[in-house]
């Protein structure tokens, strides 16, 4: 029994030992100033140490050079957290629509490619999708917006950002003739959002604001056979998430 015992504390001994080992590091010193990490290979006292680093490299000194040497917990490089600031820039979001009638919530989908001049502003090009109830008349439209979109970082470098955006373009009716004919017409964007930033030079984004939508339709009335002209305006709070890179 007491030689199972010592063997079990042996073995959590190399264990703890073990893990020990993993999660330090060997630090050499130089008088120069200069900071080597990574695992000693081989060490005469008195003549020399070799140090190899994590990225392979194998480095040579003699004890003469050497100011001391330690062994330190191991910490992994955090890689530096990269904002873009100039450049191309995509930025792709999944919304949703909020407003008054048939269809009081509807679906945007939308992707903007464009070029970063600096962190405050960036010009692209945007296109999407979304669906309207079609002028109270029971069925819906789909909606092809095009536009030109403006939008920037209000802080520089900072992880966490406020956005803004705004955008002017025209949605193209593409539903087709159903018992109407029916046409696009202006679209607008106005809003704002927060942008976070990831060290993998990926954002989230997050925004709230105002879209509005311009279509016209004609059709025959089938009471009095005169054709009947209308435009509805959809004014739309507009909930969007995303990413952009």
């Amino acid at each position: 029994m007491q030689k199972h015992l010592l063997f079990l504390l042996g073995l959590l001994l190399l264990s703890l030992v073990s893990f020990a080992q993993k999660n330090s590091e060997d630090v050499v010193y130089l008088k120069n100033g200069n900071i080597i990490r990574g695992i000693i290979i081989d060490q005469i006292i008195g003549e020399k140490i070799t140090i190899e680093t994590y990225g392979g490299n194998v480095y040579n000194y003699p004890y003469a050079e050497v100011e001391r040497i330690a062994k330190e917990d191991y910490k992994r490089a955090k890689r530096p957290l990269k904002i873009k600031q100039k450049g191309y820039v995509n930025t792709t979001s999944l919304g949703f629509l909020f407003g008054n009638g048939e269809q009081p919530v509807s679906s945007n989908l939308q992707t903007i490619n464009g070029y970063h001049f600096n962190p405050h502003l960036a010009l692209g090009l945007g296109m999407g999708i979304v669906w309207y109830d079609a002028f109270g008349w029971g069925n819906f439209s789909r909606v092809l917006p095009i536009f030109l979109d403006v939008r920037g970082n209000v802080l520089k470098d900072s992880k966490i950002s406020p956005f803004y955006y705004a955008n002017a373009g025209y949605g193209i009716e593409t539903t087709g003739q159903l018992t109407d004919e029916r046409n696009g017409g202006l679209k607008l964007g106005l809003g704002t959002g927060i942008k976070i930033h990831t060290r993998n030079n990926v954002s989230w984004v997050v925004s709230l604001g105002i879209n509005y939508q311009q279509l016209k339709a004609s059709g025959t009335d089938w009471w009095s056979g005169n054709t009947v002209e209308r435009t509805v305006k959809y004014r739309r709070l507009a909930l969007r998430t995303g990413f952009s890179f």
